[in-house]
């Protein structure tokens, strides 16, 4: 199993969570229960909105993974819902707190009136999912 961070920088468990799933500059993945951590680009963060939302896909996340993140648009989160890969909510401080949280067992799932509209200005507008 694989946890996926969205990560505003490179350094891994000291990263800070990245503001919206599909605009962060990496993705930190956790590999549990080894705990091997592997840091990974986002080659498609600045492809725009929709596009962007789609890097997941590069990271080879299979059914029963987990993304924790900060926000996610509907889009992203529907794409990955629908793949078996659990969507769940932080407001972890860096990647590390947000993985102890999760295996503490202390982490919930996003709830649809959380999602973000798709509009990436992030003025605090969230769209439940129809």
């Amino acid at each position: 199993m694989k946890l996926c961070i969205p990560s505003s920088d490179s350094r891994g468990l000291q990263s800070e969570p990245a503001v919206e799933f599909g605009q962060a500059p990496f993705y930190t993945i956790v590999h549990l229960p080894t705990r091997h951590v592997q840091v990974v680009a986002n080659a498609s963060k600045d492809l725009g909105s929709h596009a962007s939302c789609m890097g997941w896909r590069a990271l080879h996340l299979a059914p029963g993974d987990e993304v924790i993140v900060r926000r996610i648009g509907r889009s992203a989160h529907r794409a990955l819902t629908r793949a078996g890969i659990g969507v769940r909510a932080t407001d972890a401080t860096d990647v590390a707190e947000a993985l102890e949280l999760y295996l503490d067992g202390r982490s919930r799932p996003v709830d649809a009136g959380e999602l973000c509209c798709g509009c990436h200005h992030h003025a605090g507008v969230t769209e439940a999912e129809p």
